[in-house]
């Protein structure tokens, strides 16, 4: 599980920092997230469920890796 929430963490802009990812940041705010990723990852959800679920707490920008859809 810890790497899945590094894996996670690493698609992920720290909030804070902004030029980190939240998985290289050590930020409260990045610390927060992993936090809330892991326990994410113990309720089973998938890496897009929590992407999107912290897209929506933080906004798109958060996102370090565009989304597949669009043309």
């Amino acid at each position: 599980p810890e790497e899945r929430v590094n894996a996670i963490a690493a698609t992920l802009r720290c909030p804070t920092c902004r030029s980190q990812s939240v998985a290289d940041s050590e930020s409260a705010a990045a610390r927060s997230i992993r936090v809330e990723i892991a326990r994410r990852v113990e309720e089973g959800q998938s890496a897009d469920e929590i992407r999107t679920a912290m897209a929506a707490t933080y906004g798109d920008d958060i996102q370090l890796v565009p989304s597949g859809s669009g043309f």
